[in-house]
């Protein structure tokens, strides 16, 4: 597309897209700017870009206001799940440079649960982001059992359990409160007013 190269968002480009060079890859494009990658390959003369750097601009990330409790996070969360379980083998250092890098661009509102690697995924995050607690709005969940091999064996959402899964989730990330707690399943065999009322008491107790 003749003029439109220069700094911009990226667009992604493909094989047999009209463009018809280089793999899935990305190409500046109008608008506001964002760091991009030229294509592996040259493109024809007719779309070349002009010999200039593209330049950056940071963009301050949005943020959002979470029910009538005032807490604010990044219209964009990091989903932890997927550092310790379902996505092939694990890879901490490669995980950690992710979550580090997902608070240095504005993310703060970061997701984990106690089902996820059977605590690996708090017992990780907790050690990522300790020197920078302050940054991060934190959230993580109970409710789910798993057995030592890490299969789902049924739910609790039980006040008593919510009680102790909330002071182990606290040891695992080695903080004084949780930002934000879910019940990860609603449990059949539990009134929900019971499993609200625990994890309202949770908050009284500053947990």
């Amino acid at each position: 597309r003749p003029g439109r190269y220069g700094p911009g968002p990226c667009e992604a480009v493909a094989r047999g897209t009209p463009f018809g060079w280089g793999r899935a890859d990305t190409v500046p494009s109008g608008g506001d700017t964002a760091p991009c990658r030229m294509p592996i390959r040259s493109p024809p003369a007719r779309h070349a870009f002009a010999a200039t750097a593209v330049r950056r601009t940071i963009v301050a990330m949005k943020q959002r206001t979470l029910g009538a409790s005032g807490l604010r996070v990044s219209a964009v969360g990091l989903g932890c799940m997927g550092i310790s379980q379902a996505y092939g083998v694990r890879d901490d250092a490669e995980s950690r440079l992710t979550v580090l890098r997902a608070l240095d661009i504005g993310v703060t509102f970061l997701d984990t649960a106690d089902a996820y690697g059977g605590g690996h995924n708090e017992t990780f995050l907790g050690g990522v982001i300790r020197d920078r607690r302050a940054e991060v709005v934190l959230a993580t969940k109970f409710g789910i059992l798993r057995d030592g091999e890490g299969n789902i064996t049924g739910v609790n959402g039980s006040a008593e359990y919510a009680r102790r899964a909330c002071d182990a989730s606290l040891q695992r990330l080695g903080v004084d409160v949780i930002d934000l707690y879910y019940l990860h399943r609603v449990d059949p065999q539990v009134p929900i007013e019971e499993s609200v009322g625990a994890m309202a008491d949770l908050v009284r107790a500053g947990k």
